[in-house]
């Protein structure tokens, strides 16, 4: 039986302009028996007074050694949709872009559980949060309309400043993709959408993003972008 306290909903952390997080992102194509390699880092950039936010998002394939040019995306900065931060660790449902639901706790993480169906594929996501309320794994399994797993893909954390506040980013020695997209990404709350015809598949991207790499409408970005 989980036991939850009050002080759990309560932000035991806030974020704040430098917050980061960093992860190791593994892609498992089961199909093609595929795996590729990618890291991702999330960076809080600017903080506005009506509750939302930058972040920096930068994205990079450790099988070709190339970075993605970063993007900004915004996001809601007490309550994050996107940036892989959980402001009340414990809650029994929290919401980001889906409604995940806590299912237990489990050496010191808690763990959360989010689906949904896309064209008739089922997306399911776990979420690995620790007391800080950064998640220390996020896996996510998508399923075919024939029940078979098409793939797999992990986040696992390198560092956080948000877990210690020590951490600084290191960051590969990786060649900057000269002919990728770039640009500012821009999530409402109505969602996010991109062609599939301009994705470039296994360069790593943030939880919500992954899932609509399904999704077959137009993207809205902001008219600029910013570097890591």
């Amino acid at each position: 039986m989980l036991q939850l306290s009050v002080l759990l909903l309560i932000p035991l952390f806030l974020l704040s302009m430098g917050s980061f997080v960093e992860y190791k992102v593994i892609y498992h194509f089961t199909q093609e028996n595929q795996v590729e390699y990618g890291i991702l880092v999330e960076r809080v950039d600017r903080i506005f007074g009506n509750g939302s936010m930058l972040f920096n998002l930068t994205t990079g394939n450790l099988n070709q050694s190339i970075y993605m040019p970063s993007s900004l995306v915004l996001d809601n900065f007490t309550s994050p949709h996107y940036f892989l931060w959980v402001p009340r660790p414990g809650e029994r449902e929290i919401y980001r872009g889906i409604r995940f639901t806590l299912l237990n706790e489990t050496d010191g993480l808690f763990v959360y559980m989010g689906q949904q169906e896309l064209d008739g594929i089922s997306v399911v996501q776990y979420l690995f949060v620790n007391s800080s309320g950064v998640p220390s794994r996020e896996v996510f399994i998508q399923v075919g309309n024939n029940g078979q797993i098409v793939s797999e893909v992990t986040y696992t954390l390198i560092s956080s400043n948000l877990v210690d506040q020590h951490d600084t980013l290191s960051l590969p020695n990786l060649s900057q993709c000269t002919d990728c997209i770039s640009g500012s990404i821009h999530i409402s709350p109505s969602g996010l959408y991109r062609s599939l015809d301009t994705l470039i598949i296994g360069l790593g991207v943030i939880s919500t993003i992954t899932i609509l790499l399904l999704r077959k409408k137009k993207l809205n970005v902001l008219p600029f972008s910013s570097q890591l």
